[in-house]
């Protein structure tokens, strides 16, 4: 995914500070963390280009990712970032909070937000499995933000 970002993110005649910059967020579980009350789960944003974690919050037990994203990023100037998560982040109030801040996001789109998956797939010219072209996965989905 970094890679695929990197070759579209930059117009050869743009100066170098204007290239955006990828920044991952994903949630992980701590290995070997399990006590009494649970796993200690971390919600990471790491960049894309050197898998660098630059922000992390620790997941409050018996919660999940989902009110942590806007907290993560907070903490970053996202002006020029493009902001990739999976599924779960795909959250109106994700990619609003995201574009408020000046970025951009990559989002994807499966099955379980069907209304969703329908629009993005109406979307596409062609037949259904064109519009998976940046997942790989049939039913996936790519939703971005304009750049």
């Amino acid at each position: 995914m970094g890679a695929w970002l990197a070759r579209y993110t930059a117009d050869p005649v743009d100066e170098p500070g204007d290239r955006l910059i990828g920044l991952a967020v994903d949630g992980k579980t701590v290995r070997d963390s399990r006590t009494d009350i649970g796993a200690v789960h971390l919600l990471a944003a790491a960049l894309h280009a050197c898998q660098t974690v630059i922000a992390q919050r620790q997941i409050a037990a018996k919660s999940n990712e989902i009110p942590a994203f806007a907290p993560l990023l907070d903490r970053i100037d996202l002006r020029g970032v493009v902001v990739t998560a999976d599924a779960m982040h795909t959250q109106r109030a994700h990619a609003e909070h995201v574009v408020t801040a000046g970025g951009y996001y990559l989002l994807v789109v499966k099955g379980n937000q069907k209304k969703l998956h329908k629009q993005c797939c109406g979307a596409c010219p062609g037949s259904r499995s064109r519009c998976s072209t940046a997942p790989s996965r049939p039913g996936t989905v790519a939703v971005r933000s304009a750049v």
